[in-house]
């Protein structure tokens, strides 16, 4: 049974691009942020767009690599038979046997620069990424670097559909953040294993996330301030927002930890490894790039 008509999102790819090539932990989710970062595209309907044309250009180009490589031990046309049939494990019989694991990795590496090379999007360093995004100026007065041409796959047949509000979907979904490694745990440990899924709960985790840093600032202010005229004030005059931000630098790592065990609770999704607190920092400055309103 579909969803309601006002709890649901028209994506602008076509289901079965979609299906096959949006997931989590992907090249694309890279190259997607690279070229958010680089002000080529802005949008979360962008964002699925480009992850979708990277991974999809990535697997026809190693594709085509591969049956090159075993072209030449008279291989590809067997290769191309087990593609043909989606029989994976006799594909990767014939990979590991002709063509070895160092020259796979030297073909996926290849292909990747490839790709970035075809769609004009340059890595960009994690340093450089936390600066922009730490210190950056509003999207809206950002020069946006127009890319070559539209940044998405052809698109064929029905659009994939969202079953989440769009309100929901335009402001909360993010391909970076403490809440996408959670949501990309759960992929990885099947808690999740659709695209929808992937989009649907990316939006609600980056909604419960900022919902309770919220909740956490105002929690902080009234305990601080003796009455509503006074937190007013403070927030007229910029005083709240300082405050706020140093008594979080104070605290944030108990916080911090508080909150993402609260999020993988209500979600199901346990912790498969500790992070670092040059890693946990990262994400917080991230959470506070903007005010809380």
């Amino acid at each position: 049974m579909p969803p309601p008509r006002g709890k649901r999102t028209t994506l602008t790819v076509d289901r079965p691009t979609f299906e096959e090539y949006f997931y989590l932990g992907s090249d694309g989710i890279s190259v997607a942020r690279d070229a958010m970062d680089r002000g080529m595209i802005r949008t979360p309907y962008e964002s699925i767009e480009l992850v979708c044309l990277v991974n999809q250009l990535e697997a026809e180009w190693h594709y085509w690599d591969t049956i090159a490589e075993l072209e030449q031990h008279g291989k590809d046309d067997e290769y191309a038979a087990a593609n043909a049939q989606g029989d994976n494990e006799r594909q990767e019989q014939l990979i590991l046997q002709y063509i070895g694991r160092e020259r796979l990795r030297e073909m996926l590496l290849e292909v990747r620069s490839d790709v970035r090379e075809e769609l004009q999007i340059p890595e960009v360093s994690r340093r450089a990424r936390r600066a922009s995004s730490s210190y950056s100026t509003e999207p809206e007065n950002e020069a946006r670097e127009e890319p070559p041409d539209k940044l998405a796959p052809p698109f064929n047949g029905e659009p994939a559909i969202v079953p989440i509000a769009r309100w929901r979907f335009e402001r909360h979904f993010e391909l970076d953040g403490a809440a996408y490694w959670i949501v990309l745990d759960a992929f990885r440990q099947s808690v999740i294993a659709t695209p929808y899924e992937m989009v649907t709960m990316l939006c609600d985790v980056n909604m419960m996330y900022s919902r309770r840093l919220r909740e956490h600032a105002w929690l902080t202010a009234f305990e601080k301030y003796r009455s509503f005229d006074e937190l007013q004030v403070a927030v007229q005059n910029g005083t709240f927002a300082r405050s706020s931000a140093e008594a979080a630098r104070e605290q944030f790592e108990q916080t911090f930890d508080n909150l993402m065990l609260e999020i993988r609770t209500a979600f199901g999704v346990p912790e498969t490894k500790e992070i670092g607190k040059a890693e946990r920092y990262k994400l917080w400055l991230e959470a506070h790039r903007s005010t809380v309103n």
